[in-house]
């Protein structure tokens, strides 16, 4: 079957699109013709598409003719394409994969499957009656709808027969097969690698799995990859992501390998082991780079090395050793050489030598003068060279371009001579500026600059020439497919997703570059737009409004003479995909943590859709609306759930504290002194504390003080709790009132070396010596009575005497003097 580029059906409405217009073209002539006779014309003077009345069935010539603008010194040739206009009575070629596609999601028996057909609305209007389905070969239509959902009970092929009426009358009918996945799991193995170098990244080649496939390598828990989908059957050995092995296996099968099969919501494990012939120890490598090769004699020539891989420079036992034309410099740590040039080429290498293995010489580098041309032109907010076109350059007048020369610090002597086009400056080399400004003259005329670099050993010239068209609008052509677009300017996001607005030759972005352009919604209302570094340069990216719905967005930008021009996007905003689950606020650990999913309430298919990160490392893909985690050490995690339904994504983080366990209580501190209470305790581990002093009184504090209101004996029960425990200690304190002194005393005070201590007839137990900071220094029984002590050498000062008896429980300060 012959492809066409436009499609139509004769009585209805035909389409031609021109997707791109370059700055210097006015405009557009588009014409229908057929053998010679011209059946529809128009101009257009953006890109856009044009549409109308479909001629009679046949075959069409379309013809593209630009007409540039008048200050242009050169022209563009015609382009020519083809228009089908097919006969209603005729049913049409199924034109798959050029007019529409089809896409449908993998899906596992009796769950649903999406299926998408997608028009290329560029080739021909969009048909205003969508498809009709029909899902199990009955004849009869089960579905009808741009997109819907399928479902197959069994696994294999399914065909699903689509039958599209286009405006006009022509049908469009063909068979789709629907693939449903077997829940059963493949057989995995590794092939076999003979040689393998420590320290040297290696991706192992895996058979064919099914489903999702997660791997560990080394089985550590690290999971290098996860929810990897299966490559096409024909496309050689699949390959798991690349990992770098720093020591040989530590079991004799060779080094473990858990390979993780996700199939219809359920998950097989196989355990298997790599163990390649031989090991070899780690072998260091790198490149040579030459910054700039010389030009003349006494020219600095400067050597560096790029991509290190096992080498650590700098690091004890490291060292490199240069050469050049076979004569060793010396051992050194450095990474780069500075040479002079003496006028005949010569060869640089390096030898890396490592702590320990073997020795790696990298290059030699040739290195050779060069007689082209220096780059001096940049061009100030325009493009990337990557970008520029290889002719000359249009840009308004009174724009301020940037002139560099980059070598200048390479050459000891020289000059450095601009040529513009109303002035010629020129320095020598060691006084010339790190960049010189120009501003284009006005009115409309061809410029040359020229940047000559005058040195002992000749000149060396470059040339650019830059245009100031009249009139000229900076017009982008259209916006790029690579940023999702389609060649009608139209979008599909999903809520909140990050846009990159690409367009087609972006030198073409009008005076001010990026900074004079802004993006507005049809009600006036700026659009969010920040710029980010892309691998293709540094372009604006659009943050999609939060809500669904079509947005038509204006792109606006200055061009020359202070006029603007306009871009239109028709911006369609799916629903942002929902993802919600509670989970509790603490656990512990090597307890299971539940995790509850509450949005989306019911999600069917691959669990690829639902990925939960624990922040521990481990991911797991579920489509299970309960599960649970268990951590391995205490810490505190955020638990993120993101959701993939249709191509929006949906995320939520919750925070989640892990314990190591019960808390526990440290021995308290308990000292009475007449009716007030000084108390203080410590806690090992999390949790929270609670006083309860005997009395009806609480408190949560972990120290302090609580006065009585009644002398007499009291319990004391302290309790420490957090979601994995408690510890509960009781403790009995005796408080009076300050003029009884305390049922026990202590005389005399001051003390010298002898010390009474008189414990009330009812009562016995233990004292002790304590310092200020609570260190033990003595303990000794007491039994009712006086009781005599002998204090120990002890120096002059304060200390506490701690009584424990059978009803009384308290501390007296107890002062020595020494004499």
């Amino acid at each position: 079957m012959q492809l066409y580029d436009f499609v139509a059906c004769a009585g209805s409405l035909a389409r031609i699109t021109v997707q791109d217009m370059h700055q210097d073209v006015e405009r557009v002539q588009v014409s229908v013709e057929q053998n010679g006779q011209v059946y529809a014309t128009t101009y257009l003077d953006r890109p856009g598409f044009w549409d109308f009345p479909a001629p009679p069935p046949g075959t069409y010539t379309v013809y593209l003719r630009p007409q540039v603008r008048g200050s242009v010194p050169y022209s563009y040739p015609a382009d020519s394409y083809r228009l089908l206009v097919w006969d209603p009575q005729s049913r049409l070629p199924t034109f798959r994969d050029h007019l529409y596609s089809m896409e449908a999601s993998k899906g596992c028996p009796g769950e649903p499957i999406a299926l998408a057909l997608s028009w290329r609305e560029a080739l021909a209007p969009l048909p205003e009656d969508p498809p009709r389905w029909d899902l199990d070969g009955d004849g009869q239509t089960e579905a009808q709808g741009w997109t819907l959902q399928a479902t197959f009970p069994t696994p294999g092929w399914h065909p699903v027969y689509m039958r599209l009426t286009l405006p006009g009358g022509c049908q469009i009918l063909d068979t789709f097969r629907i693939q449903v996945e077997d829940p059963t799991p493949a057989s995995l193995y590794l092939r076999r690698v003979p040689t393998y170098t420590l320290g040297t990244p290696i991706a192992l080649q895996i058979s064919l799995w099914k489903g999702l496939l997660s791997c560990d390598i080394e089985d550590d828990g690290s999971w290098e990859g996860q929810g990897i989908l299966p490559p096409l059957p024909y496309g050689g050995w699949p390959q798991l992501p690349p990992y770098t092995f720093h020591t040989s296996p530590l079991s004799s099968q060779g080094y473990p390998i858990r390979l993780r099969q996700e199939i219809c919501g359920r998950v097989y494990d196989t355990l298997l082991y790599w163990k390649p012939d031989s090991v070899r120890p780690p072998v260091p490598g790198g490149a040579l780079q030459l910054e700039r090769p010389p030009r003349c004699v006494g020219d600095r020539i400067r050597v560096r090395l790029k991509a290190l891989t096992n080498f650590s420079p700098g690091e004890p036992g490291y060292w490199l050793n240069w050469q050049v034309n076979g004569q060793w410099l010396g051992y050194t740590t450095r990474t780069e050489t500075t040479l002079t040039y003496t006028g005949t080429p010569f060869s640089v290498a390096c030898l890396l030598i490592p702590p320990s293995g073997p020795s790696t010489l990298v290059g030699p580098l040739s290195i050779t003068p060069t007689q082209s041309s220096p780059t001096a032109l940049h061009l100030v907010k325009t493009c990337t060279t990557d970008w520029c076109p290889d002719w000359d350059v249009a840009l308004c007048s009174g724009t301020r371009i940037a002139l560099v020369l980059p070598e200048k610090d390479q050459h000891p002597t020289g000059v450095w001579r601009l040529t513009l086009p109303d002035q010629t400056v020129e320095w020598p080399l060691s006084e010339a500026p790190d960049t010189f400004y120009y501003v284009l003259p006005p009115g409309q005329n061809v410029y040359l600059i020229e940047s000559a670099l005058l040195l002992p050993c000749g000149t060396f010239r470059s040339v650019q020439a830059i245009r100031t068209p009249e009139g000229y609008s900076g017009r982008p052509a259209a916006y790029s497919e690579e940023a999702g677009c389609t060649p009608h300017q139209r979008l599909t996001v999903c809520a909140h997703e990050n846009v990159p607005l690409l367009w087609h030759y972006p030198i073409d972005n009008g005076a001010g570059g990026f900074e004079g352009v802004r993006w507005v919604y049809a009600d006036g209302q700026p659009a969010e737009v920040y710029m980010e570094n892309t691998p293709l340069g540094s372009f604006p990216q659009l943050l999609a409004p939060g809500r669904a719905g079509t947005y038509l967005l204006y792109q606006i930008w200055a061009i020359c003479e202070g006029r603007q021009d306009t871009q239109r996007l028709t911006l369609v905003v799916r629903e942002e995909e929902s993802a919600y689950f509670t989970l509790p606020e603490e656990a512990c650990v090597g307890d299971p943590v539940p995790v509850r999913r509450l949005s989306p309430t019911a999600f069917r298919g691959s669990p690829a859709g639902l990925r939960w990160e624990w922040g521990d490392g481990h991911l797991t893909f579920d489509t299970a609306q309960v599960l649970t985690h268990l951590y391995e050490r205490p810490g505190t995690y955020p638990v993120t759930l993101t959701t993939v339904s249709g191509g929006c994504t949906g995320r939520l983080s919750r925070s989640l504290r892990v314990l190591e366990g019960p808390p526990r209580l440290k021995d308290p501190l308990l000292r009475p002194q007449g009716l007030t209470l000084h108390f203080e305790v410590g806690l090992l581990g999390e949790g929270q504390v609670r006083w309860d002093f005997g009395d009806g009184t609480t408190t949560s504090a972990l120290q302090g003080t609580h006065t009585y209101l009644q002398p007499g004996l009291y319990t004391v029960r302290l309790r420490a709790t957090n979601s994995c425990g408690e510890d509960l200690l009781t403790r009995e304190v005796q408080v009076w009132n300050e003029r009884d002194q305390g049922p026990w005393r202590a005389f005399p005070n001051p003390a010298s070396d002898l010390l009474w201590l008189e414990v009330p007839l009812q009562d016995e137990g233990t004292g002790t010596l304590l310092t200020p900071s609570g260190q033990t220094l003595l303990t000794f029984p007491v039994k009712p009575g006086l009781n005599p002590l002998t204090l120990p050498p002890l120096p002059s000062g304060l200390y506490f005497l701690r009584c424990r008896g059978k009803t009384y429980t308290g501390t007296l300060p107890l002062l020595i003097a020494r004499p």
